[in-house]
């Protein structure tokens, strides 16, 4: 959605005083993830409202699970993967309160940021929705925003209150 405002090599910036909900694309797949803290509810809200331009795409709330090394990546972390479920929950109520319907996920990866730039791919996904605080209470770390909106392959919103404690 940023690029699509300021430009970017795939999509320039509109020239003429086009609006910008006419330079938004149906999107087919939009992708929120959380990872160690619950989504920030406003990027849930973000992206149900940007899917509502979009009738029938698939939304996905992600809860990136980083697995340490030391043990087998679908080892059990009964800590780790109550903690996602909850979040996932929580997440999905959120949603359902804007009529969203959407599918909740587990990825587990060795790096978040790598593993979900490969999810990305993988699943085509063409809008990332981020949420980010700067207390890191909710939402994604501040760094993994940074790098995932520098390199993610689709369009990145991200939703970001520097005022918010």
């Amino acid at each position: 959605m940023l690029s699509r405002l300021f430009g970017s090599k795939s999509t320039p910036a509109p020239e003429d005083d086009t609006p910008v909900q006419e330079l938004v694309a149906p999107w087919r797949r939009i992708v929120i993830p959380a990872s160690s803290a619950p989504f920030s509810l406003r990027s849930i809200d973000s992206a149900a409202k940007l899917a509502a331009k979009s009738p029938g795409c698939d939304v996905r709330l992600l809860y990136v699970l980083e697995v340490p090394r030391a043990y087998a990546l679908h080892a059990p972390m009964p800590g780790e993967d109550s903690q996602a479920q909850t979040v996932l929950a929580d997440g999905l109520e959120e949603a359902r309160r804007w009529g969203l319907d959407a599918v909740t996920d587990v990825l587990r990866v060795r790096d978040a940021i790598e593993g979900l730039l490969k999810y990305i791919e993988q699943q085509n996904v063409d809008l990332l929705v981020l949420g980010a605080r700067p207390d890191e209470v909710r939402g994604i770390s501040k760094e993994m925003v940074g790098e995932l909106f520098r390199r993610a392959s689709c369009e990145v919103v991200v939703d970001y209150i520097a005022e918010e404690q």
